[in-house]
């Protein structure tokens, strides 16, 4: 049997890279050992940056519908409320907020997306084996009756998590340490008062213990940091954890009961030195775990995929150069490092024992962090709004002026960044955003013009360009210039867009499939964008 891509593990990570790859009609196969879907919740925080990928992907009213939307954190010191943070902090956003949701409803939505599309996961399939050649890779896989078959693909893609066999067989080495503390996590209902749109924290000088609400039940996860002193062996049940959250609120009215799932674990934090050998690629947790608090693991497996996806459909597709697909490591191993790095201080600080750590962290630092400024700067870090690509071999920047480098307003407004959403009108009046227009193209080109002679020169471009690229021009809503143009514009407030992307008279802005700005110019000029796309993103395909 042939295909193009074979996907290793059908978990979020799996599944994210199917839908992108089955909405662009790409020849693959996904396989998981499991016998069904996953049932446990495992990892329930999905933060601003995945809603925007999963409002792309067309499945964020679903996500949103069946989650809790967390808009405040509280943490208790001494067991009173020292600090809250508000996700009203976080700007430049449609989702400033987090959602609480079980990992199987994740799964499950994202599958019931892939089957909407026409695709679908084999399970009862595992991975057992590879052997790779020049240009393709010949896969043994096991069914659950022990019998084998030979898959052979172009490309062969592991989502199977920290254990993976094909990281193990590639001999890539999984570097890093495990933490000494056990952890302890458990769905059970809660008898108390607190609000199940919020979620806490309590610092203990036993550890940790945090509270987040599940959706569409009365159970809260708990998360507990475990002393060796306060667990024996055999201990792990609800009527431990209620002795736990006894001491650590302070409140023994609390009361547990209908545990659904309960377990004990230890944490690594551990990566890799190369998400890709020749055409096999690591994706999530066979790339890069770390330590649950934060709610960063499970969101950086999706923007893995996300990333890798609109990338293989382009080079399969004859679109682009395959060269393209070196920038999926030199992209995302950074952004893994960087959260792998502060998750790891975040982690040890958390759950200090050391008296002099503990105080530095209650009296100093929580305090620090109740500052607005400081809070909007933290919770844009965690919710992985401030991911950028500004060092990517296909970000690039040409500006008419040398003072556009140190210009302040370029922060959020260069190649590499997160584009900045806005409202238009259409031809027919009707209002949409650009994150509209980002879920339903693959790269979309800006023009803005300063005079109606721009437009104009630009049509003989326009139609060179390649058809993954979609043109539209950015005008004033009373322009006149609204016909006879070979691509569709856009009517906005213009002094507003042109102050959001910093754009004095005229420029080109260039969007990927994931919403980062490829090109951005502050002038239009049809030589250097050219030169951009032919010889930095590597484009094949040329006339429309």
């Amino acid at each position: 049997m042939n295909t193009t891509i074979l996907i290793i593990g059908a978990g979020p990570t799996g599944l994210t890279l199917a839908c992108e790859l089955q909405k662009r009609k790409i020849d693959f196969i996904i396989i998981d050992k499991k016998n069904a879907p996953s049932t446990t919740t495992k990892a329930i925080g999905i933060q601003p940056r995945t809603m925007e990928l999963f409002a792309y992907m067309d499945i964020i009213d679903d996500v949103i519908e069946e989650a809790v939307v967390v808009q405040k954190t509280n943490l208790f010191i001494n067991y009173q409320k020292t600090i809250q943070y508000n996700y009203e902090h976080v700007k430049n956003t449609p989702y400033p907020f987090l959602l609480s949701l079980p990992q199987c409803t994740t799964e499950a939505i994202l599958l019931k997306q892939l089957h909407k599309l026409g695709g679908k996961v084999t399970y009862n399939t595992e991975f057992i084996n590879l052997k790779q050649h020049p240009s393709f890779i010949n896969a043994e896989l096991k069914k659950s009756d022990n019998t084998t078959t030979t898959i052979s693909c172009q490309y062969l893609i592991s989502c199977e998590g920290a254990r993976s066999k094909i990281r193990k067989q590639l001999n890539i080495p999984f570097s890093g340490n495990t933490y000494k503390e056990l952890f302890l996590f458990a769905d059970v209902e809660i008898n108390w008062k607190l609000s199940r749109q919020e979620m806490y924290g309590w610092f203990h000088k036993n550890g940790l213990l945090a509270v987040a609400p599940l959706p569409n039940t009365k159970q809260w996860k708990i998360f507990v940091d475990i002393s060796s002193k306060e667990l024996q062996k055999g201990e792990e049940n609800i009527d431990f954890i209620e002795k736990v959250m006894h001491n650590r609120t302070n409140d023994p009215s609390i009361s547990l009961s209908n545990p659904t799932w309960l377990r004990s674990f230890i944490v690594n934090h551990r990566i890799v030195n190369h998400y890709q050998r020749g055409n096999i690629f690591l994706v999530g947790d066979a790339a890069h775990i770390h330590s649950p608090l934060g709610g960063q693991g499970m969101n950086m497996g999706i923007q893995d995929a996300y990333n890798l996806a609109w990338k293989l459909a382009l080079v399969v597709q004859n679109k682009v150069n395959p060269t393209l697909l070196l920038t999926y490591e030199k992209e995302r191993l950074p952004v893994a490092k960087d959260i792998l790095r502060r998750t790891h201080i975040n982690t040890k600080v958390l759950t200090a024992k050391n008296g002099l750590i503990r105080f530095m962290r209650n009296q100093i630092a929580i305090k620090i962090l109740a500052l607005p400024f400081v809070q909007k700067y933290w919770l844009t870090r965690s919710s992985q709004l401030a991911i950028h690509y500004a060092n990517s071999l296909i970000s690039h920047n040409h500006f008419s002026n040398s003072l556009y480098h140190f210009s302040p307003f370029l922060r959020n407004c260069r190649a590499g960044k997160r584009v900045p959403d806005f409202e238009f009108s259409e031809s027919n009046n009707k209002k949409a955003n650009l994150y509209t227009l980002i879920k339903n193209n693959d790269f979309i080109l800006l023009i803005f013009p300063n005079k109606e002679k721009i437009f104009r020169s630009f049509q003989t471009i326009h139609q060179q360009l390649p058809t993954f690229i979609k043109t539209y021009g950015i005008i004033s809503s009373n322009s006149s210039l609204k016909h006879s143009l070979p691509f569709p514009l856009l009517m906005t407030n213009q002094q507003i867009v042109s102050n959001l992307f910093n754009i004095k008279n005229d420029g080109l802005c260039l969007i990927r499939p994931d919403g980062y700005i490829a090109y951005y110019s502050s002038e239009i000029n049809i030589e250097n964008f050219n030169n951009y796309l032919y010889k930095k993103l590597g484009t094949i395909q040329h006339a429309k």
